[in-house]
């Protein structure tokens, strides 16, 4: 057979002789019906009848499955586009089987060639159909790419510029190829007509697309240069007042309308008139052409305008007298605004005032004309200007008192410049209060107004004066030293003066108190001359002082005690001593509960005396603790074990009772000793007040005490307490009736039995001990001890193994029961078996180190127990 048999499961040639495989027949095998019955077995490997169907199957496998069902899928599909994108997935047709039933494809497999595909090629769509009996068929659709031709869509570009240089590459249009894609231009290619394009003419841009498939397509920008006229500066003008100032100019740069440089034809000279002599005008005119042959002119054109010429400054000259004021012997050389010699007229003499007989000017004036007429003046003037006249040296005089400088001097005799004797105004400055100088003013004044003016000064120089000599005065106190009264005072003219202050200024010695004072009083006269005068107290502290005596104060606490106030003590003078402090001493061999401490103040007066004062506080803690017990119960309990031994930890139970009880200790604060003082026996389990209800319990009494060992006068208990029921005796074999010595070991399992075998147990020869509820309950009281017998004596009970019980002494508390109380000394056991001290501070429980029993106080470590070993 040269096709695929369609095994379910083809081995591998290769590796053959193998067992690997399934050579079974698919439905769609072409070895179905194609064997022959030749030498061909009746049943197939797996027993199967052969033939099953037309004919045998060749293999050892004969088919007995259902049928093969066929198909048949149409020819494959074809199509031309131009582009690739227009190449898309086309629907695979419906193929139903022989069967009824539709073939479904899987696919498409897209094949591209070229691929990438780009430009041009082929796009095939390939998709398999299998109706699942190995029968594949394929069917395919295939796309041919043949790109059209494309237009450039713009049409060709042109634009007319004046110059070559503006004939710039264009921007070229944006082109697509026939399937859009954006293609780049090539080019530009430029046609200069004629060539070189220097002034007129054309000039093409040339540009060539082309697509992937080599399609090509062009496109074009004409420019048409058209030289445009050009233009030249405005006319030039200028004015000048000379015609040889008319010189030739300089011609603009004038530049084509494309910017070249055009030289200049000229220049052509008009004058008007002609010849120019003295005014008129002056013209040159030069001619530009650029290479089109446009042209234009530029003129420049002169004003001839002669100007006014200028003569010098005017002459001048300042006599003393009008009489000086002669015409001058030489004038000035003076030129037309073009250098021509001009010939002056006149003078003609002007007088201001006029007649000028003091002061004033004389004016002498010559007129000069040139060709156009223009005039000029030139003038010499004098001025008449009396000179200052001069005046004798000023007078003085020295004086001793305002008034002497009231009597007006005698003025000298003074002439003018021009020897005209002056009369003078005489007036003077004010009149002196005190020291300083007074002017007298002599202004003389001539027919000019010159002034100036003769002084004569008075000067006032005022006598010192003086005052008695200061005084010292003693006092003890300073409230005996009144406030002085100054001396009457008068200055050197007699004037009486009025003194400023006093001034008081003082000493202070070490203790702060004032020592000296003194009053100062100043005087000044109307010159400022001053003088001091004053008195000087001086205060002597001779006398002591005494103090109260000391004082002692007792209080209950160390802590308590306060520093006192001193009292304010006075001196002689009435003045408060001061009082430093205060030291505090604490004598030695005192305790938080008991001590002395010393207050000691020193008081210092102004004098320096000095004395000690003592404050003394004895302190003796010998107060208990504030607060009532509560007598704490707790009940509800259903097994004796559940009642704590006397060595447990009572910390919550003892936080209750200090709670509760609101105990507080005025030195000791909420820092309290709490201890375990004695405990109560197991009640019976009896039904006392006959309601059918048998109870047990066991009170526990503490002390309660502060750090200094005052104890409240009280003890608070806790009971605890629980419910039982009757139980019947044990048989004598069990332990003895006679004391503390068990004869008989006693564990849970033996208990066990013989509540199994006696039901209800009572313990001992009489009804006396408590009821347990299972044998573990009994067993964790008795094992190593046994109940003796009568409850009139006070029993000792173990509850842990392993630490020897110390004996027990009777006591009696309120209500007649017996409780155990320990003898042994503290330091020969650390810490009792069952009966330790508790004391509650701010934490966990700790080891107390106080005497007397060992106790447990908070502190800032976790709870902790004493265990056996610790005995």
């Amino acid at each position: 057979m040269d096709e695929d048999p369609l095994f379910i499961l083809q081995p591998d040639w290769l590796t053959a002789p193998t067992t690997v495989g399934d050579l079974h027949l698919q439905a769609c095998s072409p070895a179905i019906d194609a064997g022959t019955a030749i030498g061909a077995p009746i049943t197939d490997f797996d027993g199967d009848v052969r033939p099953n169907g037309p004919g045998f199957d060749m293999g050892f496998d004969e088919y007995t499955g259902a049928p093969c069902c066929t198909y048949t899928v149409p020819p494959n599909g074809m199509a031309t586009v131009a582009c690739p994108a227009q190449a898309i997935q086309p629907l695979p047709p419906v193929v139903i089987s022989s069967c009824g039933q539709p073939v479904i494809p899987t696919g498409p497999v897209v094949v591209n060639d070229p691929n990438p595909l780009t430009c041009e090629g082929t796009r095939r769509y390939t998709w398999t159909y299998d109706n699942g009996f190995g029968n594949l068929q394929i069917w395919s659709f295939t796309y041919t790419i043949e790109r059209e031709p494309f237009t450039v869509g713009v049409p060709n570009g042109s634009a007319t510029v004046a110059c070559p240089a503006l004939a710039v590459a264009p921007t070229p249009p944006t082109v697509r190829g026939n399937c859009g894609e954006v293609l780049p231009p090539n080019g530009p290619v430029i046609s200069n007509s004629p060539n070189p394009l220097t002034c007129e003419g054309t000039r093409t841009y040339a540009y060539t697309y082309t697509d992937c498939e080599e399609n090509v397509a062009g496109w074009s920008f004409v420019y048409t240069i058209e030289r445009e006229p050009f233009t030249v500066q405005p006319t030039g003008t200028a004015t000048v007042s000379c015609p040889a100032l008319a010189v030739t100019p300089t011609p603009p740069t004038v530049t084509s309308n494309c910017g070249e440089v055009l030289p200049p034809n000229g220049p052509v000279i008009t004058n008007s008139p002609n010849p120019l002599t003295c005014e008129g005008t002056r013209t040159y005119a030069y001619t530009y052409t650029d290479c089109e042959g446009n042209t234009a002119t530029w003129n420049f054109v002169y004003t001839i305008e002669r100007q006014p010429f200028t003569v010098p400054a005017n002459g001048a000259a300042t006599v003393a007298c009008p009489a000086l004021a002669v015409a001058p012997t030489t004038l000035p050389t003076v030129t037309s605004n073009c250098g021509e010699v001009l010939t002056p007229s006149g003078p003609v003499i002007t007088n201001a005032p006029n007649p000028l007989t003091c002061e004033g000017t004389r004016t002498y004036a010559y007129n000069y004309t040139d060709c156009e007429g223009n005039t000029a003046t030139w003038r010499f003037v004098y001025t008449i200007e009396r000179l200052p006249f001069t005046l004798p040296a000023n007078g003085s005089a020295t004086v001793a008192c305002p008034a002497q400088a009231n009597v007006q001097p005698t003025p000298p005799t003074v002439n003018s410049n021009c020897g005209e004797v002056l009369t003078p105004t005489v007036t003077s400055s004010q009149a002196l209060g005190c020291e300083g100088n007074r002017v007298w003013y002599f202004a003389y004044t001539d027919c000019e107004g010159n002034s100036s003016t003769w002084l004569f000064t008075y000067t006032v120089e005022y006598p010192g004066f003086s005052v008695p000599p200061s005084v010292a005065q003693e006092f003890e106190c300073p409230i005996n030293a009144g406030t002085p009264t100054p001396p009457t005072i008068f200055d050197g003219c007699g004037r009486l003066l009025n003194p400023t202050g006093p001034v008081i200024t003082g000493s202070q010695n070490e203790q702060g108190c004032e020592v000296s004072r003194t009053y100062t009083w100043t005087y000044q006269d109307c010159e400022g001359n001053l003088r001091t005068w004053g008195v000087t107290y001086n205060f002597q502290y001779e006398a002591d002082f005494a103090v109260p005596l000391d004082e002692v104060n007792h209080v209950g606490c160390l802590s308590h005690a306060v520093p006192p106030v001193p009292q304010t003590l006075y001196d002689i003078c009435g003045l408060p001593i001061s009082v430093s402090g205060p030291e505090v001493t604490e004598l030695p061999g005192g305790t938080a509960c008991s001590g002395s401490m010393i207050y000691t103040f020193v008081y210092t007066d102004c004098g320096g005396h000095s004395h000690p004062w003592t404050f003394t506080v004895h302190a003796a803690d010998n107060e208990p603790p504030l607060g009532k017990c509560p007598n704490l119960e707790i009940g509800g309990l259903s097994c004796e074990a559940d009642i704590p031994c006397p060595d447990g930890d009572f910390g919550v139970v003892i936080e209750q009772l200090l709670k509760q009880g609101a105990f507080y200790d005025l030195c000791s604060g909420s820092d309290l000793v709490v201890t375990l003082d004695s405990w109560s026996e197991f009640s019976s389990c009896n039904d006392d007040d006959g309601d059918g209800q048998y109870t047990f319990g066991r009170t526990f009494y503490f002390r309660i005490a502060d750090q200094c060992g005052n104890e409240m006068p009280e003890l608070c208990s806790v009971t605890y307490s629980g419910t039982c029921q009757p139980i019947s005796t044990l048989p004598p074999p069990a332990w003895s009736q006679n004391g503390d010595e068990q004869t008989t070991p006693v564990d849970p399992a033996t208990i066990q039995q013989l509540l199994d075998s006696y039901g209800p147990l009572v313990i001992g020869a009489v009804n006396a001990s408590l009821t347990f509820k299972d044998a573990n309950c009994l067993a964790k009281l008795m094992p190593g001890k046994g109940y003796p017998g009568p409850l009139e004596k006070c029993h000792q009970m173990d509850c842990e193994p392993g630490c020897n019980p110390h004996e027990m002494a009777p006591r009696e508390h309120p209500g007649g029961q017996c409780h155990r109380r320990p003898s042994q000394p503290v330091d020969e056991c650390t810490q009792e078996r069952c009966g330790h001290s508790s004391s509650r501070r701010a934490g966990s429980w700790l080891p107390a180190a106080r005497p007397g029993p060992r106790s447990l106080q908070r502190g800032g470590m976790r709870p902790s127990r004493f265990r056996p070993e610790q005995c």
